[in-house]
Order: C-alpha cells, then sequence, then structure tokens
C-alpha cells in the first residue's frame, strides 16, 4: 500500500533476487532489472501498461521497484479456469492489445516475454494490461547488429529471438502463440 498518497492505493513491489550463480550473470541480472525500471518509467504514460511508482537500490545493495497494482487475472489464469479462447475472443484481445504493441515499438522498446502469463485482464474495465518488462530491450541500430542472449519464455519466442536478435516482429510472433 502506498500511504505516501491520500488514495493509499495497493501497488507491487518487485525485489531483485538473483538466483543465478557467478559474478557476471549477476551484473547481468542487476542491469536486466534497472532496465525494466527505466522501460517502466518512459512507458508508463500509456494506461494500459503499469506506472512506476518507485526505483530504489537499499543500502544492502537490494534492489526494488514499486509499480501499479493491476487487479485482475492473467490469461493463463482465464484459459485455466474458463478453457480455450474462441475466435471473437481472439480478435478482442487483438485489438485491445495491438495498440499497445504499437506504442512501445514507437519508443523503440521489444517486450520480448509476451505470454499469457505477462497480459492482465483488469478488472475495472475489462482492459488487458501488458506487465513484466524485465526482459525488454531498446532497439538501437548497433544492437541490431550483434548477437544477444537467449531471453524470453520457451514455446513462445520468435526463432530470431532464439538467436539472440530479436527485433518488434518478434513480439508479434510471441503474440500469434499466445493467441494459438
Amino acid at each position: 500500500v502506498d500511504i505516501g498518497k491520500p488514495s493509499k492505493p495497493n501497488c507491487v513491489i518487485k525485489q531483485f533476487f538473483p538466483s543465478a550463480q557467478g559474478t557476471d550473470t549477476i551484473e547481468k541480472a542487476k542491469q536486466l532489472f534497472e532496465r525494466e525500471a527505466i522501460r517502466l518509467d518512459d512507458l508508463g504514460e500509456h494506461p494500459q501498461i503499469p506506472q512506476l511508482l518507485a526505483y530504489l537500490t537499499h543500502e544492502d545493495q537490494r534492489q526494488y521497484l514499486v509499480q501499479e497494482y493491476i487487479e485482475g487475472q492473467t490469461l493463463q489464469q482465464e484459459l485455466d479456469s474458463k478453457g480455450v479462447f474462441n475466435q471473437e475472443q481472439i480478435i478482442s484481445l487483438l485489438i485491445d492489445i495491438l495498440p499497445i504493441l504499437e506504442f512501445i515499438h514507437n519508443q523503440e522498446v521489444i517486450h520480448r516475454d509476451i505470454k499469457p502469463d505477462n497480459i492482465i485482464r483488469r478488472n475495472s474495465d475489462n482492459k488487458v494490461v501488458l506487465v513484466d518488462f524485465g526482459v525488454a530491450k531498446l532497439v538501437t541500430q548497433p544492437l541490431l547488429s550483434v548477437t544477444g542472449t537467449m531471453i524470453g519464455t520457451a514455446g513462445f519466442t520468435a526463432p530470431e529471438q532464439g538467436n539472440g536478435k530479436p527485433i518488434k516482429p518478434s513480439d508479434l510472433y510471441s503474440l500469434g502463440v499466445t493467441c494459438i
């Protein structure tokens, strides 16, 4: 709960807790976590992306990200409770989520982890919200020509992303797999 605001809204607190071993791996994970805060700060203007409320490093070097809490269910939870979506539900989902992808891509960001667990249907207005920008990548010309680290979720990742070279259409591929 954000006690600093009169409305005392609920928030999500994400703590960086590396499970990987090795200095290089932990440092890369720290950079990804910090990058998520930067992406959320840049993208928080969109009503279907959680707003970043705070990003801080505690005195013991633990990192925290505080963001808007989205009351609702993930698409994965909907699938688990209601079963496979019909054609009309898929079309409705696409109409709702494609403008979000257009927005982030216009900001030169590739989400890189589109999947049912990272899409929440907000209770208040039934709109979908794209969450978890932890592996989002800023697109710059030099990065497009360099092989990077494979990041994403197996089964949802585009082939070029699997080779470490995500491009904006990689998100569309993952969305297509999500719809299937």
